[in-house]
């Protein structure tokens, strides 16, 4: 019976928090377009990737170089 005592709110506390997450997610549209991201898979990324490739070898070094004072 004691045990009741702790599973009664941990369960409320559960189903209040999913109950949050699922109004949150609704009133961020995160459910929206569902179909769009089914068919993504379908497409080919090689083109995107390669892009990637050449801006990033273009990109000149960002973090600079510590010499050690030794």
């Amino acid at each position: 019976m004691e045990l009741f005592l702790v599973l009664i709110p941990v369960t409320v506390a559960l189903v209040a928090l999913s109950l949050w997450a699922f109004v949150w997610s609704a009133r961020h549209e995160q459910f929206e377009d569902l179909d769009r991201q089914a068919y993504s898979i379908l497409f080919d990324e090689d083109e995107d990737e390669s892009q990637n490739e050449t801006s990033i070898a273009r990109k000149p070094d960002a973090t600079p170089r510590r010499e050690d004072a030794a």
